[in-house]
């Protein structure tokens, strides 16, 4: 939907190849590498959208804000530095401090934000190995689908796969450019 969604939302930001290659030697993980970022907001009803994103500077960040929450929504998000400015342009905005130990405070948590997070960091390690930048919003896309749809049956997720495919085509060559 391109309307703005209204509600509780969560959010974090990650990086999704999260894990070196077998064979190299460990990285460190986490915002502060060259990872590429994904930005995820998920409503308490547990809708998710995900978004690949150039930076984590709060400008990039409302962008996604701006066009997937409404003004009056309320907004929780852990401490990082970014998420200062978010409160001055939402109703509310609400924040877990992870680093202390603290993550939920009754009602106030990013857990199920996480949780698509490791599902996505699932799909990496056991079923892509790799998600290379240019084709890591098709990765994020699959991901927030099968979250979307976890509760329906076979056969209406497969009517959505069709419905949601209808017209798009992606040749060969531009798959491997």
């Amino acid at each position: 939907p391109s309307e703005p969604n209204t509600g509780k939302y969560l959010r974090i930001v990650t990086g999704a190849n999260s894990r070196p290659r077998k064979g190299d030697k460990p990285a460190k993980t986490g915002r502060g590498t060259d990872k590429y970022p994904v930005f995820v907001a998920v409503s308490r009803e547990g809708k998710v959208r995900a978004n690949t994103i150039e930076n984590l500077k709060f400008q990039t960040i409302k962008t996604n804000l701006d066009a997937w929450v409404a003004a009056d929504a309320t907004i929780m998000t852990d401490e990082y530095k970014t998420y200062n400015e978010i409160g001055k342009f939402w109703k509310l905005h609400f924040r877990v401090q992870h680093g202390k130990g603290e993550f939920a405070i009754g009602d106030i948590h990013t857990n199920t934000a996480e949780s698509f997070n490791a599902t996505l960091k699932r799909a990496y390690v056991g079923v892509y190995h790799y998600m290379s930048r240019k084709h890591l919003l098709r990765y994020v896309s699959e991901a927030v689908f099968r979250w979307n749809h976890r509760t329906s049956n076979t056969l209406g997720r497969l009517a959505d796969v069709l419905k949601t495919s209808e017209g798009r085509h992606m040749p060969y060559d531009a798959l491997i450019a």
